[in-house]
């Protein structure tokens, strides 16, 4: 979904829960590479445990640092799948976002910052 074409797909896990894609560590990985493994790490992690009914929370916050280093077709794409497992899940998804709007559905809820910031608008600031 994340299109990491020059990642191995032999993922191996140790008991430390080090995570090795044909051998090479994350440290290893680079850029935008490095962000769409760290991504699929935890969503896949995020969805085992889910499975079982029972486990608790079942919400996932996704904060979007460096998101300008992803495509955003295949941001676009990483959520709907990640929506989609959400559904199958009966699990929330918070995604915050500054340089990528996803398209809110009818179940989605979006919320804006009411304060001025510095470079953007911001959830937390002083009324005047």
């Amino acid at each position: 979904v994340l299109r990491t074409a020059n990642v191995s797909r032999d993922v191996a896990v140790d008991t430390d829960l080090s995570v090795t894609f044909g051998g090479e560590s994350l440290k290893q990985l680079k850029g935008s590479t490095l962000i769409r493994a760290v991504l699929a790490i935890r969503t896949a992690t995020f969805e085992l445990m889910t499975k079982d009914p029972s486990f608790s929370p079942r919400f996932l916050i996704l904060d979007t640092p460096r998101q300008q280093d992803i495509v955003r077709e295949d941001i676009a794409r990483y959520l709907a799948e990640l929506k989609r497992m959400s559904a199958r899940q009966d699990v929330q998804v918070v995604f915050s976002g500054s340089n990528y709007r996803y398209p809110v559905a009818e179940r989605d809820k979006e919320w804006q910052p009411d304060f001025s910031g510095e470079d953007q608008s911001m959830f937390l600031g002083v009324d005047e």
